[in-house]
């Protein structure tokens, strides 16, 4: 699992995004690109952040390849054909900025549940509990993470090896995810994570808004946003405490339990992962390395290959990236035993 930012840390840049951000909701009509820089009608020019460009390439429908051969090679042909849709097909759009960059370039539906508001709502509820400890944390461009785990509860598949329950929060502020909280298990002797079957989500749809509704300049205030999500805020307060809980946490061992009894046939392991690198989309050299850890770990079962999948995820430097693999550790132990039948079956 990797460390990421300390809490303190954490505070201090979500607090900081809080005060900077800003939110405009426009038509493309009052929109142009300019040597690669959004320029919006009384709000000014910003550069344009990843996440946006992937956004802009999407709903434009440039193929990414092209759009991103024009933008290193042909920067003026970009703007070309940007500001050609936008005129052709004009629509409202929402641009988050921050720090005077287009960070994300949304519907004018997406309803901001931002990471002050997920932290107000889950925070207290972690702080108020002393066993918490909070193993790892981070924003990306991305996504907001926050991992917390409780020695209070554990657990063991294999003795001598003692695993604890935990949560997962996560959150996009730019259109790349739903919130989500999750329950998680920390494997002490690995330092692994592995997401569990437990979630409750919510997605950043809310009604159109309409022209009177909104001023250019300050799309909605943070206090607004809070009183339409309070409620909401209150249900992550209850599924963080659930994901703590002793019951559901003896459900997610019994799990794995079953899934250590699910071996690898014989002479099929490398084409079990294989089979699995195919169907949940892992690439080439990380499929490899899962066969290597799990080779080396002795482990030949479902439970094993799970746990050689999360442990991958130690390795990576792509936070985004880490969090997919310990879900996908997750997602192998909760196959039922026919899906993970037909799995070594198709790889013999």
């Amino acid at each position: 699992m990797q460390k990421g930012k300390s809490l303190v840390e954490l505070a201090q840049e979500i607090t900081r995004i809080s005060q900077e951000k800003k939110d405009y909701i426009a038509p493309t009509t009052k929109m142009f690109m300019n040597g690669g820089r959004l320029h919006i009608n009384d709000a000014g020019d910003f550069e344009i952040g990843n996440v946006a460009h992937q956004q802009l390439a999407d709903r434009l429908q440039i193929p990414k390849k092209y759009y991103d051969r024009m933008r290193t090679e042909e920067p003026s042909l970009l703007d070309t054909n940007v500001n050609t849709w936008f005129s052709k097909k004009p629509e409202r759009r929402m641009v988050r900025t921050l720090d005077n960059t287009a960070r994300a370039f949304l519907s004018d539906r997406y309803l901001p549940m931002d990471n002050d508001m997920v932290a107000n709502g889950a925070l207290p509820v972690l702080m108020e509990n002393g066993n918490i400890q909070i193993k790892s944390s981070q924003i990306t461009e991305k996504k907001l993470y926050i991992q917390a785990v409780t020695p209070a509860i554990q657990g063991e598949v294999k003795r001598g090896e003692p695993i604890q329950a935990g949560v997962v929060i996560s959150n996009s502020e730019v259109g790349c995810g739903r919130l989500l909280v999750e329950n998680l298990l920390y494997f002490l002797a690995c330092s692994n994570g592995m997401i569990g079957s437990m979630s409750l989500g919510k997605n950043h749809i809310g009604r159109r808004i309409t022209q009177d509704e909104f001023d250019l300049n300050e799309y909605f205030t943070s206090e607004t946003v809070m009183a339409d999500n309070h409620a909401f805020m209150l249900k992550i307060r209850d599924t963080v405490k659930g994901a703590l809980d002793r019951t559901i946490f003896d459900r997610e061992i019994q799990k794995l339990q079953l899934a250590a009894e699910n071996r690898i046939p014989a002479g099929v392991i490398s084409n079990t992962v294989e089979e699995v690198t195919k169907m949940f989309s892992l690439t080439i050299s990380e499929g490899e390395n899962v066969l290597s850890r799990l080779i080396e770990g002795g482990d030949l079962t479902q439970y094993g290959l799970a746990g050689a999948i999360t442990n991958l995820a130690n390795d990576i430097d792509d936070y985004d990236r880490v969090i997919d693999l310990e879900r996908l550790g997750g997602t192998v132990v909760n196959l039922n035993r026919s899906e993970w039948n037909t799995i070594t079956q198709v790889a013999a």
